[in-house]
């Protein structure tokens, strides 16, 4: 594979709980946690991507916003923008609205949960899906014991093994915290996650290494 359509499998996947948390390196005011992220590709920083998390009266709301571009001899490679509102209910997503421009190429993502069914349209094909549907979404640390999880830029419903790999620590802006690492593994996909060791887990990064030989790295700012 090369190395910047596995990029592209990565960015594809990370995009796309109101809590006090253990680590100052989260920012959290009222009903709102924030993860937001400098993105890595080796030492090259190429971008930023955001998550707001709000708690309200039907369930939480998330925001993800993320932009990157990859530069080669200083001359633009790709680029990535991804946008969606993701919103959740008993556990469950409620709904989605995702948009993405993938180096040129569009993507949209619809979908709401109907009376147990959670319908999804990518453009203009339409999918039906039975299950209590998560998105890839690491902030969350029930996707853990989760087989299958929605893509929010292709609407795919993607077969993932999620396994532990034992106790770790990791760079946070509050300094060196103990952390358990987990790694997530499935079609394309090849990421460890990195979880605070308190009880609400608190997803402090991310890094999935191409088969290139390239390193991306999710590094909280």
């Amino acid at each position: 594979m090369k190395p910047m359509h596995a990029l592209r499998c990565l960015l594809a996947a990370t995009t796309g709980a109101a809590m006090t948390l253990a680590t100052p390196a989260l920012a959290t005011t009222a009903g709102e946690q924030a993860w937001r992220f400098r993105v890595l590709l080796d030492r090259q920083e190429i971008g930023q991507h955001d998550f707001i998390l709000r708690a309200g009266p039907q369930g939480r709301e998330l925001t993800s916003r993320a932009r990157y571009r990859v530069k080669l001899l200083f001359v633009e490679a790709y680029r990535y923008t991804h946008d969606s509102t993701e919103r959740f209910a008993d556990g469950c997503l409620s709904s989605i609205d995702a948009t993405t421009d993938d180096n040129g190429t569009p993507w949209q993502v619809t979908g709401r949960r109907i009376d147990g069914l959670t319908l999804v349209t990518v453009g203009d094909e339409r999918r039906q899906l039975r299950d209590c549907v998560l998105t890839f979404a690491y902030w969350d640390p029930a996707i853990l014991a989760r087989e299958r999880l929605l893509n929010a830029q292709t609407g795919e419903y993607q077969d993932v093994k999620i396994a532990p790999l034992g106790e770790d620590a990791i760079d946070t802006p509050a300094g060196r915290v103990p952390a358990t690492r987990w790694r997530l593994t499935g079609r394309d996909l090849h990421i460890d996650l990195w979880y605070s060791s308190t009880p609400e887990r608190q997803w402090l990064g991310l890094e999935s290494r191409t088969p290139g030989g390239r390193v991306i790295r999710y590094v909280l700012r």
